[in-house]
């Protein structure tokens, strides 16, 4: 059985809370304000999404991609996203955070070599994001 694959679309505030989506790829899908809250979405791809809004609350990502895309206020309290990677699409652009809740995510060995934050970025406590490799939005 191959792996979930959702290219163009939107799922716009849709509940999709606890669902199982290992290894799904994501390309170009409009997320905003849908709400993943508890999901097992460990390995997926997720290559230009606009996820604005929306909620990660609790769900499972360790060793997610995130390529390009705009994840602006997105809600990832409490995620595990040990080993995901946040990095610049195929033309050099960067992903965006800004305003995005990471507090008490897992985030040991996370990459954020091409994402962007926001003063409103929120991050557990002890975290430097420039340390990490991300990059202060300028506005």
């Amino acid at each position: 059985m191959s792996a979930p694959y959702f290219q163009g679309g939107s799922l716009e505030n849709c509940d999709l809370d606890g669902v199982k989506l290992l290894d799904a790829y994501f390309e170009g899908v409009t997320m905003f304000g849908a709400s993943f809250e508890s999901a097992d979405l460990g390995k997926c791809e997720f290559y230009l999404v606009l996820a604005m809004g929306a909620s990660f609350k609790s769900a499972l990502m360790s060793g997610a991609k995130f390529l390009g895309g705009s994840f602006e206020d997105v809600n990832f309290s409490y995620a595990d996203l040990t080993g995901a990677s946040f990095l610049v699409d195929n033309m050099g652009g960067e992903i965006d955070l800004s305003g995005a809740d990471f507090t008490h995510a897992k985030l040991n060995n996370t990459i954020f070599s091409g994402a962007l934050y926001s003063p409103q970025t929120k991050f557990p406590d002890d975290f430097l994001p420039e340390s990490a490799g991300l990059r202060l939005k300028e506005i």
